[in-house]
């Protein structure tokens, strides 16, 4: 029983740790979404243990297609690839 007590305590204080930590006022533009995705792609392609030239180059292509097709909905002048 007291498992369970610690478990629902830990459970209690994760939700209200994230309930606090999550209320982040500060407006992004969408500028700042692809440099923050762009650099989220550099800092795990540089870390990733193994990584080729041609294993980067095609996960590049891959991701930046998906950051595209992520935000294009937003801008009527665009169009998806799909």
């Amino acid at each position: 029983m007291l498992a369970f007590k610690n478990k629902t305590f830990l459970f209690i204080l994760v939700v209200f740790v994230l309930m606090f930590n999550c209320q982040n006022k500060k407006n992004y533009t969408d500028a700042d979404i692809a440099n923050e995705w762009a650099e989220m792609t550099l800092f795990i392609t540089k870390n990733t243990p193994g990584n080729s030239p041609t294993y980067a180059s095609r996960c590049f292509g891959y991701i930046g297609l998906t950051m595209y097709e992520s935000v294009v909905n937003g801008f009527p002048e665009y169009q998806s690839l799909q």
